[in-house]
């Protein structure tokens, strides 16, 4: 069984025929519904033009895990016999007379039969009365880390998962799109019957949902007859939708279509269909990319996404992801500068990201990825979820792989007195190149006495390890901002000097240098919850050389002693 929201489609000549829909929002009652019954649907197969199909009930059946009503039909006519149920119908209303029946909703795939499934009208219709049955958002995965914790495990983990939504989109039925530009508000006369899509992104990159305008009533209209995604309230583009061809397949046919201008906006998103708003502008999110690409040329794309807290950072990711597909294709031997990244929020506050660098296998895997888990702290964190003005990213491509290893890191003394310097050696290898020897000096005042550690690696990894450190590295939504701010940049062979410390967890939360009069009065937080070996953080994390794109860690101790008395 299979939900259609959308599509794609082929040039027909048994096609049903052009007719437009009774007029007025009677409803026909479903304790009504009797197999056997022919009812009239509307739907655009080539062009905008509304054509009509037949169709007759076989049964009502109880749906899902709820038990929700559906009316089971089967389409009639050589056209759907050909074709069978069309991905995209999906909301295409069927009346009895003049009474609304109900909307296409559900096919089975690889069926022999064009039989669907329909949401009844009396569901749907209850939409225009009260929004509910909404806000699950149960088909989406979660997204986004709520802590810088979570953030920079998500960053620096080797086997990091990035987002498949365009995967997740293609296989209910949206069509992708490159171009198109700014859309610009020209509100439409759409009927039952009419196709419709939902844009997810637009401008330079196109998402778009299409469907069927199931119900209209005033200013607003139904659709598709099914959920969106489960998201209750929602401010979504729409547009107006033209249908090229349909496109047989013995496992779903579907509509070929393209988006035209912005017609209105979705506003809510139920499980029996979605609620439009005609002649009002979605307040979208716009995301300006410079992109350099290996040849030395410049791109400038511009592209807006909707605004949702379980899918802008999805689809950030997946902006960013089409962009450099359509600039730079899928082959994998390049690795990519992020010179810029920059977030705007309302008041005027922007938070900028350091430079950071990503190359080997899955180099636009990681950028893209580390660009969305950016977004979704810092509109999702459990500090304050401040409201995003707008994205800036700067990017350049790079013919090659860039991949290099940290060798080893090694003390030029293991034992240092106070007021010398720290010595070591970094050997770094290069993915293509001769090993390369870089020299760190770290000056010892401020230090104090005793066995330190040096820990070396890329920038993200040293700045995760000195972070667990630091305990309570961000108390609110400004500390969080300048910790994000303060990271190290990307490319280059970065270090922190750490030290044991004893230390005392209360409330899950670390209590860092407690005086022994107040620690002997924590005994509970003693009994399983001291740390003895909690580092922290003495210098650092500092930037070193230029080494270009590496990952990992290594770290070496030295022993400081206290100078000797004369």
């Amino acid at each position: 069984m299979r939900k259609f929201a959308l599509l794609l489609t082929l040039f027909f000549t048994l096609a049903p025929f052009a007719e437009s829909p009774p007029g007025g929002n009677s409803v026909f009652p479903l304790s009504e519904v009797k197999p056997g019954m022919i009812a009239k649907g509307f739907s655009v197969f080539k062009g905008e033009e509304i054509s009509s199909f037949e169709a007759e009930v076989i049964d009502i059946q109880q749906i899902g895990a709820i038990r929700e009503p559906m009316i089971i039909c089967r389409l009639k006519g050589p056209f759907f016999e050909k074709n069978g149920v069309i991905a995209a119908m999906s909301g295409s209303p069927l009346y009895i007379g003049d009474k609304f029946l109900g909307a296409v909703a559900m096919g089975w795939s690889f069926s022999k039969e064009p039989i669907c499934g329909i949401t009844p009208a009396e569901q749907m219709t209850a939409l225009y009365v009260k929004k509910t049955g909404g806000g699950s958002g149960t088909e989406l995965p979660a997204r986004g880390a709520s802590d810088l914790t979570a953030y920079l495990d998500a960053i620096t983990a080797e086997d990091r998962l990035t987002t498949c939504l365009p995967r997740m989109l293609e296989a209910k039925g949206f069509s992708l799109s490159y171009g198109g530009g700014e859309k610009k508000l020209s509100p439409a006369d759409i009927k039952p019957g009419s196709v419709i899509g939902v844009q997810l992104l637009q401008g330079d990159v196109e998402l778009t949902a299409f469907g069927t305008v199931s119900s209209v009533n005033g200013g607003e209209s139904l659709a598709f007859g099914h959920s969106f995604f489960g998201l209750g309230d929602v401010d979504f583009p729409v547009v107006k939708g033209r249908i090229s061809a349909i496109l047989p397949s013995l496992l779903f046919s579907f509509k070929i279509a393209a988006a035209g201008d912005e017609i209105g906006r979705m506003t809510y998103d139920s499980p029996y269909g979605i609620v439009l708003e005609n002649g009002k502008r979605a307040r979208t999110l716009p995301v300006e990319i410079s992109y350099e690409k290996s040849d030395g040329t410049k791109e400038y794309k511009l592209i807006r996404i909707v605004r949702h807290p379980m899918l802008s950072g999805m689809l950030l990711e997946t902006a960013l992801r089409l962009v450099h597909e359509n600039l730079e294709g899928t082959g994998g031997n390049l690795h990519l500068a992020l010179d810029g990244l920059e977030f705007g929020f309302e008041g005027g506050r922007t938070v900028a990201v350091p430079p950071q660098r990503f190359g080997g296998e899955a180099a636009p895997d990681t950028m893209t990825a580390f660009i969305a888990e950016t977004y979704s702290l810092l509109t999702q964190n459990v500090y304050r979820k401040e409201k995003p003005e707008g994205v800036k990213v700067s990017l350049r491509a790079f013919k090659g792989r860039e991949e290099g290893k940290l060798l080893e890191i090694r003390a030029l003394s293991s034992s240092v007195r106070k007021g010398d310097a720290i010595e070591l050696d970094a050997a770094f290898a290069p993915f293509e190149g001769e090993k390369t020897v870089h020299r760190i000096t770290i000056p010892t005042e401020g230090l104090p006495a005793g066995e330190i550690r040096v820990v070396a690696g890329d920038g993200l990894s040293v700045y995760k390890r000195a972070a667990a450190g630091l305990g309570e590295v961000a108390s609110d939504f400004g500390s969080l901002c300048a910790a994000l701010s303060g990271m190290p940049r990307g490319g280059r062979l970065a270090y922190a000097v750490l030290a044991e410390r004893e230390a005392v967890y209360y409330g899950g939360r670390r209590v860092p240098d407690l005086p022994p009069s107040l620690e002997a009065g924590l005994p509970s937080a003693r009994e399983g919850s001291i740390a003895k070996n909690a580092e922290r953080v003495l210098a650092g994390p500092l930037e070193g050389p230029d080494t270009g794109y590496f990952s990992g860690l290594l770290e070496v101790k030295v022993n400081i002693r206290e100078k000797e008395s004369k």
